[in-house]
């Protein structure tokens, strides 16, 4: 996770205070950018610095982030350091930090991906002849996880409802809830744990729902790095400001795109927190309370549905419906 010794004992303090593993992977990717712009080798040079040295350091990073950077994210580029200073006893000036902080701007990267990009970056992933970049496609836009949530999947996590999936997300943890995938999502990741079974890869319910091409977890950077080799070949009306930062974030542009697409469905603003994990929903799993949730999930199915081919089966399907209930009303008496 570290280039920089993480055995040293400043390390080690630092991270008796961090309870969260995505956390500490943010926190220590922080840490170590402002080593590394500051020429320091270690966590415990950090700890060697005099206090005024430290506040110059600190200061000096700050301007090179206020340069670089979106001025939103600022806070959580120190967030780290912070935590890394508090918890090896080092003074520093916060207050004074904090008031070098730029004015908080309108977040340039707060659109989502569009039904037409999603099906173009679609086409693209379905390019490989391994289903899995296609599904993990499918799946960030019909269920809206993170993409922590995508590497960190597992097989029992899935659980069958109807013809689709039921997604527990973070299980066992303070903020687990249930979400839910379209039917086309889940065809696609059937046909995808079939490719790896057939490829002799002995699947159980510990197994990841996605892996590398050597069966290992992948890595939430796999996933960014996929995410932004499909959309460098794909043609999508992408723009950046003058910090190079694009108006569609690579990964979160499909969880705006889930959002939008249940509001457009007419769902109530509290199920749409509930589909994305803003409201805990713990023990939900095989509960009636679950399966009500997915009958409201149902009215979304239309608008998450991505493929052309699949949309057009549910506008089949759904006027066959409609021409088996005109026959029942038009038998009646």
């Amino acid at each position: 996770m570290s280039k920089f010794d993480i055995n040293q004992e400043s390390y080690k303090n630092f991270t008796d205070t961090i309870t969260s593993e995505a956390t500490l992977k943010v926190y220590t990717k922080s840490i170590n950018d402002f080593l590394t712009k500051n020429n320091l080798t270690s966590y415990d040079m950090i700890c060697k610095l005099s206090e005024t040295e430290l506040m110059s350091k600190l200061k000096e990073y700050i301007r090179i982030l206020k340069s670089t950077v979106s001025p939103n994210s600022i806070g959580l580029r120190l967030a780290g350091l912070s935590k890394f200073l508090i918890a090896n006893q080092i003074h520093f000036d916060k207050e004074h930090l904090h008031s070098m902080f730029p004015k908080r701007v309108k977040p340039s990267n707060e659109l989502g991906y569009t039904l037409d990009e999603i099906q173009k970056i679609l086409v693209k992933a379905n390019e490989n002849t391994s289903k899995r970049n296609a599904s993990i496609i499918l799946v960030l836009a019909s269920s809206g996880v993170r993409k922590q949530v995508i590497c960190d999947l597992k097989l029992r996590d899935l659980v069958p409802v109807d013809d689709s999936y039921l997604l527990k997300v973070y299980p066992q943890e303070l903020e687990e809830y249930v979400t839910f995938v379209t039917p086309e999502t889940t065809q696609k990741l059937n046909e995808y744990f079939e490719q790896r079974r057939k490829s002799g890869e002995q699947m159980n319910q510990d197994s990841h729902v996605f892996v590398t091409e050597t069966g290992g977890k992948l890595a939430q950077e796999t996933i960014t790095s996929l995410i932004d080799y499909i959309l460098k070949h794909v043609d999508l009306e992408i723009e950046r400001n003058h910090l190079g930062i694009k108006n569609k974030a690579t990964i979160h542009g499909f969880r705006k795109f889930n959002n939008t697409a249940h509001e457009l469905s007419g769902q109530k603003s509290s199920d749409v927190q509930k589909f994305v994990g803003h409201h805990s929903l713990t023990t939900l799993y095989y509960t009636p309370e679950s399966i009500e949730l997915y009958e409201i999930y149902k009215k979304s199915i239309p608008r998450l549905t991505i493929s052309e081919e699949h949309r057009k089966g549910l506008e089949i399907a759904e006027l066959k419906k409609k021409l088996q209930q005109q026959e029942e009303n038009s038998t009646d008496f």
